[in-house]
């Protein structure tokens, strides 16, 4: 139509004709998109139904690109809203999305600040699930993706995340630890913690310190119970001074949760300790 507009000398009336084709097809593309979201919006819907985790990533990856936005910081937005709602739910078909999720965010990371992020959001969603299940196999996978993530996040390069990723790592190879017979895992979680202390120093970050504190704290404890004599009363005293350490900063009106959640694991200890004293003395 354009060219035979063109060949009569009616060069605006073609200009014309091809303008309102072009907004024509950008309407038809449009409504193809639109309906192309609907129906990834009823994929989601049949995957949660079904617990598809593979087609529930899938569309979640189609979904960004319909949307013209899929990127690194756009895709780890979806996986922490999948991760959040089975964290916070206890919805294991979330936390499995989730894993996915960030598996594909490190295919897509461009540097090795993404693909640090990437790896630790992977060990915290593995970590997150694996406390739901009764084996090991996600707790190992925790600690792998943790690891990869240290490659990344180097204590030269970003000291604070550096700390966090050995806090995270220190959970994961306690969690580990609580549920083999040994105490090398444990052993290596301390030793995560107190990786993390060097940085996160009590000046600088006051509530992680704390929060490590009390970690180091439910190691020992742990510790304590794999021990006898007098081995088990150093982890108790050890993980009593680690958690008066934590009650020194969490205040109980600005950091309640944490405050109490401290003030238990404490009185839990002091009893632990006053039960082998009335034991070693009967």
């Amino acid at each position: 139509r354009v060219d035979a507009l063109n060949n009569e000398g009616l060069i605006d009336e073609g200009q014309a004709a091809l303008l309102a084709a072009l907004g024509e097809q950008r309407d038809v593309i449009a409504e193809a998109e639109a309906g192309q979201l609907r129906l990834v919006a009823k994929g989601l819907a049949q995957a949660v139904m079904t617990r598809d985790v593979k087609l529930a990533v899938s569309l979640e990856l189609e979904k960004l690109r319909l949307d013209g936005d899929d990127g690194f910081e756009a895709l780890r937005d979806v996986e922490d809203f999948w991760y959040e709602r089975g964290r916070d739910k206890g919805l294991r078909f979330d936390l499995q999305v989730s894993i996915g999720l960030a598996e594909a965010s490190g295919k897509r990371a461009v540097d090795s600040g993404q693909r640090g992020i990437a790896a630790n959001d992977l060990g915290s969603a593995l970590w997150t699930l694996g406390k739901r299940e009764s084996g090991t196999a996600q707790l190992q996978a925790a600690v792998a993706a943790y690891e990869n993530a240290l490659l990344e996040r180097t204590r030269d390069k970003v000291p604070l995340d550096w700390a966090m990723t050995q806090n995270n790592l220190g959970n994961a190879l306690r969690a580990l630890g609580e549920r083999e017979s040994g105490t090398a895992q444990l052993l290596a979680a301390v030793a995560a913690f107190e990786n993390a202390l060097l940085e996160w120093t009590r000046d600088k970050v006051p509530l992680d310190w704390a929060t490590t504190q009390n970690n180091l704290a439910l190691v020992e404890e742990k510790l304590g119970g794999k021990a006898q004599g007098e081995a088990r009363e150093m982890h108790l005293r050890r993980a009593l001074g680690y958690v008066a350490a934590a009650l020194e900063v969490f205040d109980p009106k600005a950091s309640g949760f944490y405050y109490e959640k401290a003030s238990r694991t404490q009185v839990r200890l002091q009893a632990a300790l006053d039960e082998g004293y009335r034991g070693a003395a009967g």
